[in-house]
């Protein structure tokens, strides 16, 4: 679990996937937490469905660099996001990163607050050296997160931004 000033980002093991994919707040139950009912997006699903679940199975020991965090606000106790890295670094110490932030809850700065914590926390394990992220153009506000957490542009390929944050020692 990562803490930061009014989050609380837990990583999901394999049972607790299977209770959010569920959508029926036997996961929030378990934690403690409000449930909101119908949050979860279908894209969502379709990941943990088709890519996170399947590595839990093939790499459990690398779980937290692709499962699912969520994201908390500590004052409610509602799930307000989730994120994940899209898989363990690789030999040159890279990995990609992907987030959203529930409607109800976009524009107040948790997923800027979120993807400091879980960087922060995955530079200190000592294998991640460079972080990755992709935006659609038209996404400002994803944008915005990346640039207030010091990712910079590294390319621009038709209507996608590629963006890159190295650790500074």
């Amino acid at each position: 679990m990562i803490t930061t000033q009014r989050l609380l980002l837990i990583p999901l093991d394999y049972t607790q996937e299977l209770n959010y994919l569920s959508d029926n707040g036997e996961l929030e139950s378990k934690l403690g937490l409000v449930f909101i009912p119908g949050k979860l997006p279908l894209e969502l699903k379709k990941v943990i469905k088709g890519y996170i679940l399947p590595l839990f199975i093939q790499e459990p020991a690398n779980y937290l660099f692709f499962t699912n965090w969520i994201v908390i606000q500590k004052s409610s106790q509602f799930i307000v996001a989730d994120l994940a890295f899209k898989g363990k670094p690789d030999c040159r110490g890279v990995s990609e990163i992907g987030y959203g932030t529930y409607e109800h809850y976009r524009n107040m700065g948790f997923m800027t607050e979120a993807i400091q914590g879980l960087i922060n926390w995955a530079f200190a394990q000592g294998k991640l050296k460079v972080v990755t992220a992709e935006t659609d153009k038209n996404n400002l506000a994803s944008r915005r997160v990346l640039e207030k957490n010091g990712f910079e542009i590294t390319e621009r390929v038709d209507d996608q931004i590629y963006w890159e944050k190295i650790e500074r020692l």
